[in-house]
């Protein structure tokens, strides 16, 4: 699956979904692909008292359920057609699940590619591994 079809299955899927007076889910919707070629998908859950998640979380426990780890490449899409960057957190989690997330192909707004060590520049880990 290449980066445009990732994309437009993204985009399909980034749709809100009113739960309750106070949640909502599916404004952001992810795609990944592993490196073994197998797809994964998420959407996010905006909950109260910061019990939600991210659309890359939601992703990341599909694949745990089938014993990946490893991203080839992920895209984000908001439901607005926006591409956008993996948050902070996510972008820790998924280096943490892989370290070989690192090399993972990630595009962002404008289309851009790239790696996830270029949205991770400084590493906690090597501060800890030495």
């Amino acid at each position: 699956m290449n980066f445009e079809e990732m994309y437009y299955e993204a985009r399909k899927m980034a749709k809100m979904k009113v739960l309750n007076k106070y949640s909502t889910m599916g404004t952001v919707a992810c795609i990944g692909v592993t490196s073994s070629g197998n797809v994964y998908k998420g959407k996010c859950a905006v909950l109260p008292c910061a019990m939600g998640f991210c659309a890359e979380t939601a992703m990341m426990a599909q694949m745990i359920l089938n014993d990946e780890t490893q991203l080839k490449q992920i895209i984000a899409v908001h439901e607005s057609g926006r591409i956008i960057s993996p948050c902070g957190r996510c972008r820790e989690f998924l280096y943490q699940m892989n370290y070989d997330n690192l090399d993972c192909d990630v595009m962002i707004e404008g289309k851009k590619i790239v790696k996830l060590r270029e949205l991770l520049p400084e590493l906690w880990s090597l501060n800890v591994d030495t």
